[in-house]
This record gives C-alpha cells, structure tokens and sequence, in this order.
C-alpha cells in the first residue's frame, strides 16, 4: 500500500511501482481507495466535496469503512487468488489519521481498524506537497491541517512494524528506488 497526504505524488508512484512488477514477470492488480463500488464512492466524494466530511467524521468514516468491507469482502478474494501482488493507492492508515484529525471517536475508529484487512507491507511517503493549481476537496484545501495529518503519518510509521516512510520532495525515480529499497528489506522478491 502506498499512503501518505494528498498531492505527494501516491498514484503516480502506485503506477510505476505497478508497471516496474509487471515488468518483472508479476502479475499484478492496481486499486485505489475508496473502490468505486458506485453507493459509497459517490457519497464519499460527495462528503469531501460539499465539507461534510469534516462535519460528521463519524459518519463520514463509517461510509468509508462500508465502502473497504465491501472491497473486502466481495473483490479483494477473487484478486488474491489472481495476482502475485496488489498495490493499492492508499487503504486504512488515512482513514484513521484524517479520522483522528477531525475528531472521530476513537473507539469507533479503533473498531474498524480492526475489521479491516491488515496490509503485507506500507510505503507512507512523507514530505511537503507538491504544488497543485486547485484543491479537490475540503482536506485538501487546508494546509494547515494536512501539517498536522502529516504528523499522524509519521506517528503512524514509527510505531508499526509493517511500514516505511520514503522521502516524497526528491526526484520521482528516487522516490520509486527508495520504494522497491524498502520492499526488498522486508523480504518482497522484487
């Protein structure tokens, strides 16, 4: 899984890393998060672009919980038994650290944290964001709040096992090396 804050360049690195495997003999499935599943997809864009999202964080994460167990309940089985790898374009860690931020009960982000399917391996790209002519969304608009998002990522990475951080200000093939970098250090054949 690749994650990190918004305009860091995650699906531009999911790609490359998606066609460097296939390259190398992988077979190899690319999803991004939220899955456009069409009921939840919607409602989720539709909550990030008219504010809501930040308004009702519990009811916001609840749809994006519903939105992941469909995923993986119904899509994620079928893609196991196909592929050598699947990358996503973000999964969990952003619906707790932009969950968290905005004032969602952590008891109930805790819970569904653990319902959602524990990823093999997570690259968090951190650094400043990359310059963007518009904002999409109602997080991506406040820069002061994705600083703060941005600590809760590296919060995230130090504390679990299971991730690297990878500098995102450095050039894009850097950006891509130092993922497959951390790949092979924790055990993938890539």
């Amino acid at each position: 899984i690749i994650e990190g804050l918004d305009s860091l360049g995650k699906s531009l690195q999911t790609r490359r890393l998606v066609a460097y495997l296939q390259q190398a003999g992988f077979r190899v499935t690319h999803v991004k998060s939220p899955y456009d599943d069409g009921f939840s997809f919607r409602l989720i864009y539709w909550m990030l672009g008219n504010g809501l999202a930040r308004k009702v964080p519990n009811l916001f994460q609840l749809v994006h919980f519903f939105n992941k167990l469909l995923f993986q309940f119904f899509v994620l089985p079928k893609l196991l038994e196909k592929n050598d790898f699947i990358v996503f374009d973000r999964w969990s860690i952003s619906m707790w650290a932009y969950g968290v931020m905005d004032g969602a009960d952590s008891f109930l982000t805790a819970w569904m944290l653990y319902y959602i399917a524990e990823p093999d391996f997570t690259i968090i790209l951190d650094g400043s964001r990359h310059g963007r002519d518009r904002a999409d969304d109602s997080y991506e608009s406040d820069m002061e709040y994705q600083k703060r998002v941005r600590i809760m990522y590296v919060d995230w990475a130090l504390n679990h096992s299971n991730v690297a951080l990878v500098n995102a200000n450095q050039s894009i093939e850097d950006v891509s090396r130092d993922i497959l970098v951390n790949m092979q250090r924790k055990g993938f054949s890539v």
